[in-house]
């Protein structure tokens, strides 16, 4: 899930393949910004109290939203 497929980094599925991205990585400079903006915007959906109150969904349990300072 935090991984997205040439958006915020690779899955790879071989050595040959991680070889490859691991190249192509290195060697755009514009990919590795597109993909560091898209991982800081990722990361917002793993906060504390998003993944407390997804958690709680999950299980079942309805209380208000756990805060952790953001916003859910």
């Amino acid at each position: 899930d935090i991984i997205q497929d040439s958006v915020n980094g690779f899955l790879v599925e071989t050595p040959e393949e991680l070889s490859d991205r691991i190249v192509e990585y290195f060697s755009d400079k514009n990919l590795r910004n597109t993909f560091k903006d898209s991982a800081i915007v990722r990361a917002d959906y793993y906060t504390a109290g998003k993944i407390m109150d997804q958690l709680l969904h999950d299980i079942n349990i309805h209380r208000p939203a756990f805060t952790d300072g953001t916003s859910t």
